[in-house]
This record gives structure tokens, C-alpha cells and sequence, in this order.
């Protein structure tokens, strides 16, 4: 990246920032609890509720990733909003893009960092939420972009498995669906979620075919 190129990323981040900081409370408490303990624990979000009590820990335990984590927990609280507003309500659908652009940000951000320090061991989760977020735009190409980015970082990560193998039997791709679960499995033997999901497609081929 050159110079001109960062210097670039961190006026956005900059701006980015800003704004985060310049909102009103965006999350209750109720959401708050249900966030990750380091996004209970970063000062950009905790402190619109609670003194956070583990900061040091958690800047030490995600180092650079630290700086911009909170962006990822603004897209887990939109991600929120838009499951309590209705995936397809018009504000439901404004939350997720909300959320996507979000992740985007952080996933950005831990690559900018060439993903050395500890925190980018989230980029698999985070490229997940991403997918998640973009499937409730109905954005499937890069949901399945974002997904199998998830799933090359951490082969053994069953999450972006389940989501883009379902969102494919939602679209009627029964035979996709099932190679990727299959997939999904053989790279994490021990999910439950993976081993539900491949007997419930197998089922609905059966199904098909009396």
C-alpha cells in the first residue's frame, strides 16, 4: 500500500471514528449484555453504559486490533436492530448494510495491520457477520465471497458453513447446500450444527424424489 493509500485509510478511519463517537447511545443494555466480553470491554462502546473493567486486558489480548475492534461490535449491535425491526422491514434492511459497512471496516483494518497481531484470529468471525449481514440484503454473491473468505482463513470454523449452506436450501440449491455442509463437515467433524443440517437436506432430496 502506498503512502497516499494510507494516508487515505486513516482520514476514513478518522472519520469513522468521529462519528461513532459522535452518536447517541446506540446500544440499551439489554443489547449490551449480549455482546462479546471484549466489546463489553472497548472503551468506544462501554462507556455509552458502564466503565469497562478488563480494558487493559483486552488492549494487551487484541493489541492493534484493539483501535478499531469497536466497529465490529457496532455491526454485532446493528445486527440486533435489524433481527428486532424485521429482516424485511426497510429499516431492518438499512441495519444491515449498516452492519455490513462495519465489518467491512474492521475486517479491513486487522488486514491493514498485515493480520500479525492477535485479534486478527476474529477475521474468520468477522468475514461471517459480514455474510450474515449481506444475506439479509439479499446480496448472496457476496455473502458467499465473505463466507468462503471465513472458511479459508479457518477451514475447521463451522459457522460460515451452516449460514451460506442454508441460504442456498432457502434458494432451492438443495445439491449446493448439501456439498457445502459436506465440505463444512469434513473440515469440522465434531458440529452438530453441520451434521443437523446435512440429514435435514438429505431428507428434503428424499423428499423430492417420492
Amino acid at each position: 500500500m502506498s503512502m497516499l493509500q494510507r494516508l487515505g485509510f486513516y482520514v476514513v478511519l478518522a472519520l469513522a471514528c468521529g462519528s461513532a463517537e459522535a452518536a447517541s447511545d446506540p446500544v440499551t443494555k439489554e443489547q449490551y449484555q449480549l455482546l462479546p466480553e471484549y466489546c463489553r470491554n472497548q472503551e468506544h462502546v462501554a462507556r455509552f453504559l458502564y466503565r469497562p473493567t478488563a480494558e487493559g486486558e483486552w488492549r494487551r489480548r487484541l493489541g492493534q486490533d484493539y483501535l478499531h475492534i469497536h466497529h465490529y461490535c457496532w455491526g454485532l449491535v446493528h445486527m440486533l436492530n435489524a433481527y428486532r425491526l424485521g429482516v424485511t422491514s426497510g429499516k431492518g434492511r438499512f441495519q444491515f448494510e449498516e452492519a455490513a459497512d462495519d465489518f467491512r471496516f474492521s475486517i479491513n483494518a486487522t488486514l491493514l495491520n498485515g493480520g500479525k497481531s492477535p485479534g486478527s484470529a476474529l477475521l474468520p468471525e468477522m468475514y461471517t457477520k459480514l455474510g450474515e449481514a449481506l444475506l439479509g440484503v439479499r446480496d448472496y454473491r457476496n455473502a458467499e465471497i465473505a463466507f468462503r473468505s471465513s472458511w479459508e482463513i479457518n477451514p475447521s470454523y463451522a459457522p460460515p458453513y451452516v449460514w451460506w449452506a442454508q441460504a442456498l436450501l432457502k434458494q432451492g440449491k438443495t445439491g449446493e447446500a448439501l456439498a457445502v455442509a459436506e465440505e463444512g463437515k469434513k473440515n469440522a467433524p465434531d458440529s452438530k450444527s453441520l451434521a443437523k443440517l446435512i440429514e435435514e437436506i438429505r431428507g428434503k432430496g428424499t423428499s423430492a424424489k417420492k
